[in-house]
């Protein structure tokens, strides 16, 4: 029954999809059409997280207090921080999949997957047995400085309980990038509403049956990490059957080429985190757990007037793919130059909302005991300009053609960035941090990037 209203659930997306891409739409060609299709769903889906969030938030923020509050943030931060921890193989399969795509017999693909998720399932159960060895010897209360002793208690719990679930979904997160490649944006992110609205009713019963730290974290984490078993479960096994992960399909030569894409991805992710999920882990370690409750409310509220451009992003790796692999440069040239003005148009609007109306957001969302600081809202108000440049200019840098030369130019900026984040915060406040990586970004990220795009004829 379950599977059969899951089915019915994604079937209604899917005909949605179906009936949007037959329309015409001006002059635009099929990639533009595919970037529009992923973009609408991408954002009913943000729209739905948005507004779990903001029920969520403060009913998560005012049962648990500040000091616990900032550790399930800090908790839940690793997801961004050990988003590298598949090796960059999510991404290399997605990258390949284009091309494996054109193989009649579909054998390559499927090689492809198997060869993946076989390694990935493998790693998971090599880190599991790690943290079942070494879990004992730590005390990760010291590294949120917490000191209540109902959070000193809670802390060891609900970080082995995070890394128990993540390494547990690790093998099916690829779905959602098979998806992705596939350029199916739409079904991925059907099963995010699913994933968002479940949480809700999980989330309640926990706050009513006082289950703490790691009770709202099974209810956020925990659930949406359910939902991507679900939706590998349902791709391979019921819409997408030749596609399931067979160990006799095994193939070290395509596992190689798609590993090879992989370990640099795996740079990439793994520097992307050190410039921005760090953060919320500096300034705890630095300061304590209670600066981290602003911040993050701070960086939420970034998140939501962020969702309107990122919402058109996810696709835009996949069709430049495409682009890349035929040619097309007059298409790349013409959708950089328009897409820019666009974003940048777009951004600076949302950037003045943030300052003008951040507070009273929080206020009526959160409480209007917390008031974020004024060069805090100024900082992430121009960060929202330069995220969106990046999301839109990152694809573009992530194609075959540009993938080595992105990881020259990211991996010393990045490295740059973090450096002088770690040095600024002992001299100044916690918005400090944003204006780093705002210049950071600028001068070491963009500008390198425009001069090699101009170079080979992108611009």
């Amino acid at each position: 029954m379950i599977v059969r209203l899951l089915d019915d659930v994604v079937c209604m997306g899917t005909t949605i999809a179906s009936k949007m891409t037959q329309l015409r739409i001006g002059g635009s060609n099929v990639r533009e059409r595919r970037i529009l299709l992923a973009g609408v769903f991408t954002l009913g889906s943000r729209i739905a997280n948005l507004l779990v969030t903001m029920v969520t938030v403060p009913l998560t923020y005012n049962y648990l207090s500040e000091e616990r509050f900032g550790m399930l943030m800090t908790i839940m931060s690793f997801i961004s921080v050990m988003s590298f921890s598949d090796f960059g193989l999510g991404l290399g399969l997605l990258n390949k999949i284009a091309e494996y795509s054109l193989d009649p017999s579909g054998i390559k693909l499927r090689k492809a997957v198997s060869s993946t998720f076989y390694f990935l399932l493998s790693l998971s159960l090599f880190a599991m047995i790690c943290i079942a060895s070494l879990s004992s010897n730590f005390e990760f209360r010291y590294l949120f400085n917490v000191a209540t002793p109902v959070a000193i208690v809670e802390a060891n719990t609900t970080v082995i309980a995070f890394f128990i679930i993540f390494f547990s979904t690790l093998p099916f997160t690829l779905v959602s990038k098979f998806q992705l490649g596939k350029q199916e944006a739409h079904i991925n992110e059907v099963w995010n509403i699913l994933a968002s609205v479940s949480s809700l009713p999980v989330l309640y019963y926990c706050v009513r049956a006082n289950c703490g730290v790691l009770g709202m974290l099974l209810a956020t984490y925990g659930v949406k990490s359910l939902f991507t078993i679900f939706q590998f479960v349902y791709v391979f096994c019921v819409r997408e059957t030749k596609y399931f992960p067979d160990p006799r399909l095994i193939n070290w030569s395509i596992f190689s080429s798609i590993a090879r894409d992989g370990f640099v991805f795996l740079i990439l992710q793994f520097m992307a985190m050190l410039v921005v999920s760090a953060d919320s882990v500096i300034i705890s370690l630095q300061l304590s757990a209670s600066h981290v409750a602003v911040y993050s409310i701070a960086y939420r509220l970034y998140s939501i007037f962020m969702t309107p451009v990122q919402a058109f992003s996810t696709a835009i790796l996949p069709a430049m793919n495409d682009a890349v692999s035929k040619q097309d440069v007059h298409w790349i040239r013409k959708s950089i130059r328009r897409a820019f003005s666009l974003i940048l148009g777009i951004s600076v609007l949302l950037a003045t909302m943030y300052v003008c109306f951040g507070n009273l957001v929080v206020h009526l969302w959160i409480s209007p005991e917390v008031d974020i600081p004024l060069s805090m809202l100024i900082a992430f108000a121009v960060y929202i300009v330069i995220s969106n440049v990046q999301d839109f200019l990152s694809p573009v840098m992530m194609s075959p053609k540009n993938l080595r030369v992105l990881l020259m130019i990211y991996v010393p900026s990045a490295c740059v960035i973090v450096a002088c984040k770690c040095v600024v915060l002992h001299f100044f406040e916690t918005s400090s941090l944003i204006y780093v990586g705002i210049f950071g970004l600028v001068g070491l990220y963009f500008v390198p990037s425009y001069m090699y795009l101009k170079r080979i004829g992108f611009l």
